[in-house]
């Protein structure tokens, strides 16, 4: 999620404060949502990222670990959620929802029942953005397929 915020905050540049963004991670887990609230990762972890990335967007703490920087990260909200609950607990919708690797590890009738609920909770125009390991073309949806992983709503279909 905060690389998410990371590349909003690039390509927004100075106008980002005109914008009202917000990004929900969620996980099952409250074990792993802590440890992503603290949002402090080794070395290892930054490496990948451009040097100027990991200056602008983390501080150094004592013990040499890179912690995400508070303008960052108060553009996301942790919460738990339960892919099998009935509903989603949302009150609003959204622009883009990213659900990457994780209908692989359902059977056919719980993906349905997945890619339903992420239809019904965007704004019309919506993306849905899957792994590229994952593949909903087999299964009978109402999402238009964009390109591999990249599936949109129609505008205007509720």
């Amino acid at each position: 999620v905060f690389s998410i915020a990371f590349l909003l905050s690039e390509y927004l540049g100075t106008s980002m404060n005109q914008w009202d963004i917000g990004l929900l991670a969620t996980d099952i887990s409250m074990t792993a949502l802590v440890k992503a609230r603290e949002s402090v990762y080794s070395q290892d972890r930054v490496n990948a990222l451009p040097a100027d990335l990991i200056k602008k967007y983390f501080q150094k703490t004592e013990n040499a670990e890179f912690k995400v920087k508070e303008d960052i990260k108060k553009m996301v909200l942790f919460k738990k959620l339960n892919f099998m609950d009935e509903k989603f607990p949302f009150k609003g919708k959204f622009h883009i929802i990213f659900c990457r690797n994780v209908m692989i590890y359902f059977d056919k009738e719980t993906s349905l029942k997945l890619i339903d609920k992420f239809y019904h909770s965007l704004y019309p125009g919506g993306y849905l953005m899957i792994g590229h390991s994952e593949n909903i073309a087999r299964y009978h949806h109402s999402f238009q397929y964009i390109k591999p992983a990249v599936y949109q709503k129609e505008a205007g279909h509720e």
